[in-house]
């Protein structure tokens, strides 16, 4: 046992616990550019095709009760270096000074707890964003049936088409477009997307209320920007711009600067994600932010940019921001790409690896 905490003490020992839907990606990424790093990866549920990627698999406890105990005992055992805090970094940041004096390096996505109540909030983001100068999409808040009403009569946002999203949520669920044009059968044949007549909408929040934010739908390109933050200042990002099926891997713009600025008011810390959209052409509005890697986090390694990579060997003192200043400057190159799915084999039921 000696002897292996001695070589994990070389070569650093990263643990990466249950994610969204890039864990997988950030585990290869990490070992294409470290493959000497020991690295754990943990999950709740039977995901073979993510917990295959580590060097040490962990079930992580379904009872939150556990959750503590857990954790400390795995960074003790495995002499855990640096530990992502994957889904949960609200709750890892409410533990940092406990974890931190086991002597891991603990990144949750920011430096404080109120930062993630701000980003979990989309109306509350957007406010605070707007009062620090920086442009967000306007939002009312909507809680019953009756203020989505009036404030259809009223056609606010300058007479713009409209769209609802839920106040909190993720991968943008819930989202729809407002539209009197579709039809029943439309939307039950899910031939023209998220849209649906507001009269529908009307309906379900009668019979079902809860707090929704109405808001102007922007036609133009979405941004989604990664980044390598730390404490505020970031390190390193990707700006993908969406159009259609395809994403542009581009070099930082005006979306990007304005994402550096958000990232800096949130104090953000380690791989998160924010994203905006265009309201005008070169105009972006921030849309939200994201204190955790984005689901296309992996798609900057087509353009040279391994943000997992770099975000691990700057927690291992092995990159400087000057080395990755270095490196995304030689590496980096713009290019569309078409993101696909792909089939991970794994055993056959009931074989054990």
């Amino acid at each position: 046992m000696a002897g292996g905490l001695e070589v994990a003490s070389r070569t650093g020992v990263c643990w990466l616990t249950e994610g969204y839907a890039s864990q997988r990606d950030i585990a290869l990424a990490i070992k294409a550019m470290y493959p000497d790093i020991r690295l754990l990866v943990s999950h709740r549920d039977e995901r073979p095709e993510i917990l295959g990627c580590g060097d040490v698999s962990l079930r992580e406890p379904r009872d939150e009760a556990e959750r503590l105990a857990f954790v400390e005992e795995t960074i003790q055992r495995h002499a855990v270096t640096v530990l992502h805090a994957g889904r949960r970094g609200r709750w890892f940041e409410s533990h940092r000074t406990r974890l931190e004096a086991l002597g891991v390096r603990l990144s949750t996505g920011a430096c404080r707890e109120e930062s993630f109540a701000l980003a979990d909030n989309k109306l509350l983001f957007a406010d605070r964003m707007r009062e620090a100068g920086l442009p967000a999409v306007p939002a009312l808040l909507m809680e019953r049936a009756e203020d989505l009403r009036e404030a259809l009569r009223a056609s606010p946002f300058g007479g713009a088409r409209l769209c609802v999203k839920p106040v909190q949520g993720v991968y943008g669920q819930g989202f729809r477009i407002l539209d009197d044009s579709v039809s029943l059968r439309d939307v039950l044949s899910d031939a023209v997307g998220r849209r649906v007549p507001s009269a529908w909408y009307l309906r379900l929040l009668e019979e079902s209320p809860g707090p929704l934010l109405l808001m102007p739908y922007c036609e133009g390109d979405e941004y989604s920007v990664d980044m390598l933050v730390r404490r505020g200042r970031t390190l390193c990002s990707v700006q993908r711009r969406k159009h259609g099926a395809c994403q542009s891997l581009e070099r930082p713009g005006a979306a990007t600067e304005m994402a550096c600025e958000c990232a800096r008011l949130l104090e953000c810390d380690g791989l998160v994600n924010i994203q905006l959209i265009e309201a005008e052409k070169g105009r972006p509005l921030l849309l939200e932010a994201n204190l955790r890697p984005s689901g296309g986090i992996g798609y900057g390694l087509c353009a040279g940019c391994n943000l997992p990579a770099f975000w691990a060997g700057s927690l291992l003192d092995r990159l400087t921001p000057e080395d990755m200043a270095e490196r995304t400057a030689r590496d980096f190159r713009p290019l569309s790409i078409r993101p696909l799915t792909v089939a991970v084999p794994l055993l056959p039921s009931g074989e054990k690896g």
